[in-house]
């Protein structure tokens, strides 16, 4: 097989019961100091180590969501799109590795992800590795199967996509299930604790709520984004709070989306309605 250029993804033909054909994504190069990739099985070897074909095949977003009945949108300010299979959506953002699962049946998401590729834009089409499509239809073992150049989606499937979350009556059975700390944050006046949530060993929530106004309040391992929140905001700004560097994303003076970090673990704020720079300095500290 030959390289595949600067992009480093395979196109091959997909199959949806009948063939689609996908056009290859640019012309193949052959440019020097480039790893050497040849197809092994259902793997890709790169100088000699196997990778997953699955993280290096690339398919158009909008043509195999619609051959398979699903939805893909645009709301105007996500740099990407979004997918929608009817039982959950994925926002997808170009040249991002990080993909979110959000149910639409229930209150639940899965935690972020990564498929060892982003999406890319060519010639005006979204491209995407093909295993989000095993992950939009409940990752069944046979959801996705690859021979030789062809790629098989398997649509015939009754199974629901679990939730992964689990609802915590008490911060203590909260912290007993997450394996580590969530140090609650002081809010603003008017909010109140609507949900305690979990995914096991991977990371925590808290959701506020005042109103219709909501915060989400994350905490989990290593250094992170965990807020599953990629719009792209207005503005970006660090302030410090407690020795701590945070990051602030929103629109003007607002900021919608604050990001941190201490002692290994990620803490992310996300509000519906915006806080001050001084409230958010306030919910920080309160976790430090």
């Amino acid at each position: 097989m030959k390289k595949t250029g600067k992009m480093g993804a395979l196109i091959l033909a997909l199959a949806l019961s009948a063939t689609l054909a996908v056009p290859a994504l640019g012309a193949e190069e052959e440019n020097a100091g480039e790893p050497t990739m040849q197809e092994d099985a259902l793997g890709i070897t790169v100088d000699g180590k196997t990778v997953d074909a699955e993280a290096c095949i690339m398919v158009p977003l909008r043509a195999v969501s619609e051959a398979l009945g699903f939805t893909v949108t645009w709301d105007g300010t996500l740099p990407g799109a979004r997918v929608d299979s009817g039982k959950m959506h994925i926002d997808v953002t170009l040249g991002v590795d990080r993909y979110v699962g959000i149910s639409n049946q229930a209150v639940g998401m899965t935690a972020p992800f990564s498929l060892g590729v982003p999406p890319v834009m060519n010639q005006g089409s979204i491209y995407v590795p093909v295993g989000l499509f095993r992950v939009l239809l409940g990752n069944r073992p046979d959801a996705v199967t690859v021979e030789g150049d062809t790629v098989t989606i398997h649509t015939d499937s009754g199974v629901e996509i679990p939730n992964p979350w689990q609802e915590c009556a008490s911060q203590a059975e909260l912290e007993k299930a997450a394996g580590f700390s969530v140090p609650e944050p002081i809010v603003p006046a008017g909010y109140a604790l609507n949900a305690r949530r979990v995914i096991p060993g991977e990371l925590a929530e808290l959701v506020y709520a005042k109103g219709e106004e909501t915060l989400t309040y994350r905490v989990s391992p290593g250094s992170e984004d965990n807020s599953g929140d990629y719009t792209v905001y207005q503005t970006e700004s660090t302030l410090t709070a407690g020795g701590a560097a945070v990051t602030c994303r929103g629109e003007g003076a607002t900021v919608s989306l604050a990001l941190w970090t201490r002692d290994g673990y990620s803490f992310s704020l996300a509000a519906s309605a915006g806080l001050s720079s001084g409230q958010v300095k306030t919910a920080v500290e309160s976790t430090l």
